[in-house]
């Protein structure tokens, strides 16, 4: 594979001494910002992109490179290096679509992309677009029957049962409530408090269901048979949470109503779900 001096050189056939000078910088000195797989990146961006980004190989050796997306401000390379002697040739900035800085992004810094990502869309949609509005289990309620549950799909820092035993109290159902976290062995216990509370009317919450990957069929075919009973009580609810994966039954998915509980990012968003719920409990 060519490294940036060898690239610096076949620029330099093109006879601007500019470029022989950046290539003769970068064997020289020693780019620990540069490694040899973000510079194949942008040579292979130059390739397949010719319109956008031909060119920007020898400009990033030869000064400070700078771009700015929404709020987001990019540096492709350092704002000091010995190897800088001019400034760049191509106004990047002006020249560059927001997706194609979102593509150089991914080859030179690919740990930024999600920012870049959520800056790209609320320029190019909205705001709304990359904020989880506050979840109203009021709404979520509404949909759900005693053979429908509600599934919480669980994200990294997010706990929906504070959440929901706050409902379970708006609604005065604090005390028929039945949670259970699942794990190894609690599978029967869970059989036995939704055999139960189909009968009695009650609500009963499988936390975690990813960590009893065994009892799933089990789940499956129980929920099935709720179904097909003659009689369920009407009051029954059942909730469930789980974290990703691959083993969660498919028909228990399509037969319930899903919603992820991410946690707010940024104090706007916290702010937002503080309110929310201070307005909730009043």
């Amino acid at each position: 594979a060519k490294g940036p001096g060898a690239a610096g050189e076949s620029q330099a056939n093109g006879g601007t001494a500019a470029t022989a000078t950046a290539a003769a910088a970068s064997e020289s000195a020693n780019m620990m910002w540069l490694s040899s797989e973000k510079w194949q990146a942008v040579q292979l961006l130059e390739e397949v992109m010719p319109e956008g980004f031909r060119g920007i190989s020898v400009d990033m050796l030869t000064a400070p490179l700078k771009l700015t997306l929404g709020q987001l401000n990019l540096n492709i390379n350092p704002d000091t290096w010995e190897g800088f002697q001019e400034a760049p040739r191509v106004d990047w900035q002006a020249k560059l679509t927001d997706f194609q800085k979102l593509v150089l992004l991914k080859a030179m810094y690919e740990e930024r992309v999600t920012e870049a990502v959520v800056e790209f869309v609320t320029l190019h949609l909205s705001k709304q677009f990359v904020e989880s509005p506050p979840v109203s289990l009021q709404m979520l309620y509404e949909d759900l029957t005693p053979v429908v549950p509600l599934i919480f799909i669980l994200s990294v820092g997010s706990d929906p049962m504070t959440a929901f035993l706050r409902f379970a109290r708006e609604r005065n159902y604090s005390e028929r409530v039945h949670a259970i976290s699942l794990g190894q062995g609690q599978g029967p216990v869970a059989e036995k408090l939704i055999s139960q509370a189909s009968k009695t009317g009650d609500w009963v919450f499988l936390q975690n269901c990813h960590l009893a990957k065994s009892w799933m069929s089990g789940m499956e075919m129980l929920l099935k048979s709720l179904g097909s009973e003659t009689f369920v009580h009407t009051d029954f609810r059942l909730f469930l949470s789980s974290a990703p994966c691959s083993f969660f039954p498919v028909s228990v998915l399509q037969n319930s109503v899903k919603v992820t509980n991410e946690p707010p990012r940024g104090i706007r968003a916290n702010l937002r779900r503080a309110f929310t719920n201070i307005a909730g409990d009043s």
